[in-house]
């Protein structure tokens, strides 16, 4: 037999997935349509210790939910994309380059792109 608390454990439960579903997934969609084109085209801009805390908070969120979505339903890879594109590393801009010479992450990034109506990446 289940008790009130279980299904009220259950139920808040759901409910606080989708939330972070929908948090993560208009994150991850917001900062890949935003980002120029050719930002990988370009050196890296110099940031603030506080703007690098707060990126690689955010950054490391939108990964972790990421990987959560790549089981779950939601845009996994577009997530890990957006979260590593926020964290300041030596090597992230060749992660990133990688990941996006991956056809299937390509066509997903230039297609929330396109919808947004921006203009698909640049390949450096």
């Amino acid at each position: 037999m289940v008790s009130n608390g279980q299904v009220l454990l259950w139920a808040s439960s759901v409910v606080l997935g989708m939330l972070v579903l929908y948090v993560a997934h208009a994150a991850s969609r917001s900062l890949v349509v935003g980002i120029p084109a050719d930002f990988f085209s370009r050196g890296s801009p110099h940031r603030s210790l506080l703007s690098h805390a707060v990126r690689a908070a955010f950054g490391a969120a939108l990964i972790i939910a990421g990987i959560l979505m790549l089981v779950l339903p939601g845009p996994g890879l577009l997530a890990i994309l957006a979260g590593v594109l926020l964290i300041d590393g030596g090597s992230k801009r060749a992660l990133v380059r990688r990941l996006l010479a991956s056809d299937h992450v390509r066509a997903s990034v230039d297609n929330a792109r396109r919808r947004a109506g921006q203009p698909p990446l640049v390949r450096p």
